[in-house]
C-alpha cells in the first residue's frame, strides 16, 4: 500500500542461536525492539514504501557494523494503484536528491549499538541540525529514465534524504525530508536487517493549463491593430521555477506590432526581467524575473500574463485568423487555447438607372450603427470608400471574436457619381457581413441620372414667314446700292 513501509529479504541463512533465542522467548534483540517502536519513523512518516534486500550476516539478527550498505530512490508519480515495492505511477526522472549522514555530538551515531538507537528515539528530520544532532558528509545525484538513482557504499548509520531540485518536471510538492537507517529492520519480522533499501517518494506532477484572448480591434476595419492576452496560472511549488518562456509565432495574417506588458501577479515587469528574442516571438524570464515569479507563486501561486499587439494585415478564405502561444516551464510545454478575431467583407456595386451603366466616383461612409429615425447618424463612421471604374468599393470588416461571425453594417452615400444625384434617403442598412472572403455581403445601389423637361419651341410659321421676307428685302436693298455705286463711277 502506498505510504507503507515494508522491506523483504532475500537469500535468510538458517536461524542463528540469537534466532532461536528470540523464538524462545518471544522477545526481539534490544535494537530491534527499539527501531520498532521509534525507527519506523524513518519512512512510514515520510509516507513512502521501502523495501531491501538483506547482506549475508555472520550473526543475522546482529547489526555488522564493518558491513557497507545502500538507499535506492525510486521517484514516481503518485499513482492509487501502487503496492508495495510496486509504484504504477510513471517514473520521474531529472530530480535532485541529497543523502546526508547525521551526527551526534559531531560523531557517526553507532546503530550497532542499543545506545545509538536509543539516542535517535523520537529524532525528525526537522531535528537535526539542532545539538546535539549535525549534518556530516552529503551526496547528491540525479534520477534516471526509470526514476532512480543510488547512494552507495553507506557505512552504518543515520541518513537524511531530502529532494532538492525538480529538474525539469512540474512537482506540485518534493517529498518531505525523510531519515533512513542503515541498516534498516526487515519488516517479515525475523530480526534480521536490510542494508540496501529501497525508498519511494512519491510526487504529484503539476498541471499548467495557459490561456489566450483576443480584444476588439482599434477599428473594425482591415490594418487595425489589436491585443492579444496571454494568461498563465502558475501554482504553487516549493521548489523554485527553474525556467518560464511564452512563444507566439504569428500567422501571415498578422504583423508583429509590440509586446505591450509582461506581468506577474498584476505587477508589470520591467527591463532586465526579462528577454525577447530577435524575431519577437519569444518572451523568457530571466534570472531576475524568476526570483519575482518564485516570490509571488508562494504560497498561493499566481498568474503570468503578457500581451502582445498585432495588426491585422490579410484574411484567411474562412475570415477567422486564429493565434495561439505555447508556454514552456521548466522544460514543459504546454499550448494555449487558440481564440480567432473574425473578419468579412462587405462590397457595393453601383449602378445607373440608365442602362445599369457601371458608376465610378460614388462615395460612401460605413457605420457600425444605424441612423436615428431622422436620418442622422449615431456614431462615427468606421471607414470611407469611393466606386472604382467597376462601380465596386469594397471594405473587410472585424465582425467579432471566437464563435461570432457576424455583425451589421449601415451605408450612408455622400457624394454621387458626376451626372447623377443622391437619393433622398441615403441611408441603406443593415447589412449583415458574415466572416470570410467567400461569403460576401453585396450591395447594389442605383443612382439616378436626370435628363430634365422637355423645353417649348419659340416663334410659329407666321414668324417663320416674316423672317423670309426680311432676308428678301435685306437683299433687294444690298442689290439696289450696288447699282448706285455702279453708274456714280462712270
Amino acid at each position: 500500500m502506498w505510504g507503507s513501509a515494508t522491506t523483504t529479504l532475500n537469500g535468510n541463512r538458517a536461524a542463528s542461536k540469537t534466532e532461536r533465542r528470540n523464538d524462545m522467548t518471544g522477545r526481539k534483540p534490544l535494537a530491534w525492539r527499539l527501531l520498532a517502536g521509534v525507527g519506523a519513523f524513518a519512512l512510514a512518516a515520510a509516507g513512502l514504501l521501502g523495501t531491501g534486500t538483506a547482506k549475508a550476516d555472520p550473526l543475522v539478527g546482529n547489526i555488522d557494523p564493518a558491513l557497507k550498505g545502500s538507499i535506492i530512490v525510486h521517484k514516481h508519480v503518485k499513482a492509487d494503484g501502487s503496492t508495495n515495492g510496486n509504484p504504477a505511477g510513471a517514473p520521474v526522472a531529472g530530480v535532485t536528491f541529497k543523502v546526508t549522514e547525521v551526527l551526534r555530538n559531531n560523531a557517526s551515531i553507532p546503530l550497532a549499538t542499543a545506545e545509538g538507537w536509543q539516542a535517535i528515539a523520537g529524532l525528525t528530520p526537522s531535528g537535526v541540525g539542532t545539538a546535539p544532532f549535525s549534518r556530516g558528509t552529503s551526496h547528491s545525484d540525479v534520477t534516471a529514465a526509470n526514476g532512480q538513482v543510488t547512494f552507495g557504499n553507506l557505512s552504518v548509520g543515520l541518513y537524511l534524504v531530502e529532494e532538492t531540485d525538480s529538474g525539469n518536471n512540474l512537482i506540485a510538492e518534493p517529498a518531505a525530508p525523510f531519515l533512513v537507517t542503515i541498516p534498516y529492520p526487515n519488516a517479515d519480522g525475523s530480526g534480521s536487517w536490510v542494508y540496501d533499501v529501497n525508498v519511494y517518494p512519491k510526487n504529484v506532477l503539476q498541471t499548467i493549463t495557459p490561456t489566450k484572448s483576443v480584444g476588439d480591434p482599434t477599428a473594425p476595419v482591415l490594418g487595425s491593430s489589436m491585443d492579444w492576452t496571454i494568461s498563465v496560472p502558475v501554482p504553487y511549488s516549493a521548489l523554485d521555477y527553474k525556467s518560464f518562456e511564452i512563444k507566439d509565432v504569428l500567422s501571415s495574417d498578422l504583423q508583429f506590432e509590440q509586446w505591450v506588458s509582461i506581468a506577474i501577479g498584476g505587477t508589470a515587469l520591467v527591463a532586465g526581467d526579462y528577454t525577447i528574442s530577435p524575431d519577437n516571438t519569444t518572451v523568457t524570464l530571466t534570472a531576475a524575473g524568476l526570483v519575482k515569479l518564485n516570490a509571488a507563486q508562494r504560497p498561493n501561486g499566481t498568474t503570468v500574463t503578457a500581451v502582445i499587439r498585432t495588426k491585422i494585415v490579410s484574411i484567411p478564405a474562412d475570415g477567422l485568423t486564429k493565434n495561439k502561444a505555447t508556454i514552456t516551464v521548466n522544460g514543459k510545454p504546454s499550448d494555449t487555447t487558440t481564440p480567432s478575431t473574425n473578419w468579412g467583407e462587405l462590397m457595393v456595386k453601383k449602378v445607373s438607372n440608365v442602362g445599369n451603366a457601371l458608376l465610378a466616383g460614388a462615395e460612401f461612409d460605413v457605420y457600425a450603427t444605424a441612423p436615428d429615425a431622422n436620418g442622422v447618424a449615431t456614431s462615427q463612421p468606421v471607414a470611407h470608400g469611393v466606386t472604382d471604374a467597376n462601380g465596386i468599393v469594397k471594405w473587410t470588416l472585424w465582425v467579432g471574436n471566437d464563435t461570432v461571425t457576424q455583425k451589421n453594417y449601415w451605408l450612408k452615400e455622400t457624394k454621387a457619381p458626376a451626372g447623377h444625384v443622391l437619393p433622398a434617403n441615403p441611408w441603406t442598412g443593415p447589412h449583415a457581413v458574415n466572416a470570410g472572403t467567400v461569403t460576401q455581403a453585396q450591395v447594389t445601389i442605383t443612382n439616378h441620372k436626370p435628363t430634365g423637361p422637355d423645353l417649348p419651341l419659340t416663334g410659329s410659321t407666321g414668324s417663320l414667314a416674316f423672317g423670309i421676307i426680311g432676308l428678301a428685302l435685306i437683299a433687294a436693298a444690298g442689290g439696289t446700292l450696288a447699282v448706285r455705286r455702279a453708274r456714280a463711277s462712270r
